[in-house]
């Protein structure tokens, strides 16, 4: 089947779907790089508790600042940093009800 098309980058078969949901789970992030919205890149990755993912945290930037792909990187280990330490502080695991 066929999947909305919001811009011109949006991912629309479900084909294509899966392929990118695979390469997702092996590198352990997702990029979107203008499927949802035109100018508007995201990166998202998981909080991960007990290796189930509980939420995700997703940084959003407009495509008119140039950000190189380089810089990618540097966001994505900085973001999983972060959800570590989400995952990992005792308000999440209290709410979560576990230590």
């Amino acid at each position: 089947g066929a999947l909305a098309r919001r811009t011109g980058a949006s991912i629309t078969s479900v084909a294509a779907l899966r392929k990118s949901l695979a390469t997702i789970r092996e590198l352990g992030y997702a990029v979107d790089n203008e499927e949802a919205a035109a100018g508007l890149r995201c990166l998202a990755v998981p909080i991960t508790v007990g290796g189930q993912a509980i939420a995700a945290m997703s940084i959003a930037y407009s495509t008119s600042i140039g950000l190189p792909k380089g810089r990618l990187v540097g966001l994505q280990d900085s973001a999983a940093r972060i959800a570590r330490a989400v995952a990992s502080h005792p308000g999440c695991r209290a709410i979560l009800g576990g230590d």
